[in-house]
């Protein structure tokens, strides 16, 4: 999905090194992985208020935090690439699919594509 999403971008681009890790991928050896390749940048990590919310039940959390600033995305100053105004999480998105809502508008087209095709978020929580 973050390929299709930003297919076409001058700006960013996709890393597969959680698509091509085995076994569970947590945060945390993303962000080591992500300081070993370029050990001199200054590295960012992107959270949502929701996930912020939860960060402490993360796998090693204080690692994360040594190795890079976190920024937490406020979901009303939160902008698509076009600037639009977006008030929505991923929380949200997957709600909306997993209740047969759709979530276009919400996800680029390309992204609720997929989400509908592999009728992605549809498990059932007992």
């Amino acid at each position: 999905m973050v390929e299709a999403a930003v297919s076409g971008s001058q700006i960013f681009e996709a890393s597969r090194i959680e698509i091509d890790r085995s076994g569970l991928s947590y945060t945390v050896a993303t962000v080591q992985s992500f300081a070993s390749q370029w050990p001199d940048a200054e590295l960012f990590l992107l959270v949502g208020e929701d996930a912020w919310s939860r960060f402490e039940e993360w796998h090693e959390p204080e690692t994360i935090r040594t190795l890079v600033h976190i920024e937490i995305l406020a979901r009303d100053k939160e902008s698509t690439y076009s600037g639009r105004v977006v008030e929505v999480s991923s929380t949200e998105v997957r709600a909306r699919a997993r209740n047969d809502r759709s979530v276009r508008g919400f996800v680029q087209d390309a992204v609720a594509e997929i989400i509908e095709s592999e009728r992605l978020y549809k498990w059932v929580h007992k």
